[in-house]
């Protein structure tokens, strides 16, 4: 979601809602584009369309559009889908090192036919920069500084990085350890790295416990991920 829609209006992109049903949610997707900024991709498709086509969109790439494209039936078939009509902070890989958090309104007509879906995407690998990024400033020593600080006014104001993080980390990325693919242990372990995890003793131990692969795969890991950086 890098570049921005160029040249594409505030309405169409591809295709028609021939019905006008989701004209109005067309004028949402420009203002929730602005309105949260260009980390937040916004796209409104239609569904009830054979191809699905993208009816306007806003801070995304053409390669986002279409692979979020290709989750969208599976979405919209689950249980909570179904039940809520929507779904939040759905976690999906687009690419090497870049996760998306996907929430997927679906819009249905008054027959209760599906008619489309209005998605917003948080591109999580910069959040997980500006994460690592703040916890790397926050980490200083106390006993360095020649302050005498009233011992009930002291708090600790970051969150140490230890290895329960790993564990913090695993749940974050919403995946079962048992059934994690490939690429989401590369990009756990990418996020863990960039955190100075591994500069802890056992903390390659742990990240094979909690993934539930050996430490001879964590270490074959932690090499692409050195390499890649």
């Amino acid at each position: 979601m890098r570049k921005t829609d160029e040249g594409a209006p505030a309405g169409k992109e591809v295709g028609t809602d021939r019905n006008g049903e989701l004209d109005r949610y067309v004028k949402l997707v420009p203002f929730l584009g602005e309105t949260m900024g260009e980390c937040f991709g916004v796209i409104l498709y239609d569904m009830a369309a054979p191809a699905c086509p993208a009816l306007a969109s806003a801070n995304s790439t053409e390669e986002d559009r279409e692979k979020l494209r290709s989750l969208l039936p599976q979405a919209a078939a689950s249980q909570k889908a179904r039940s809520r009509g929507y779904l939040a902070n759905y976690p999906f890989s687009v690419e090497f090192g870049k996760i998306l958090r996907v929430s997927m309104y679906f819009i249905s007509g008054a027959d209760g036919g599906l008619l489309g879906a209005l998605c917003v995407c948080m591109r999580c690998e910069l959040f997980f920069q500006m994460d690592s990024f703040v916890k790397g400033m926050l980490q200083f020593n106390m006993d360095d500084m020649d302050l005498e600080t009233p011992e009930e006014n002291q708090a600790d104001v970051s969150r140490e990085v230890s290895l329960d993080t790993i564990a913090e980390v695993v749940r974050e990325f919403g995946v079962e350890p048992g059934r994690a693919t490939q690429r989401e242990r590369m990009e756990i372990l990418f996020k863990l790295y960039g955190m100075g995890v591994y500069n802890l003793k056992g903390a390659v131990a742990r990240t094979a416990d909690e993934l539930q692969i050996s430490e001879q795969s964590v270490y074959r890991y932690l090499s692409k991920v050195k390499k890649s950086r």
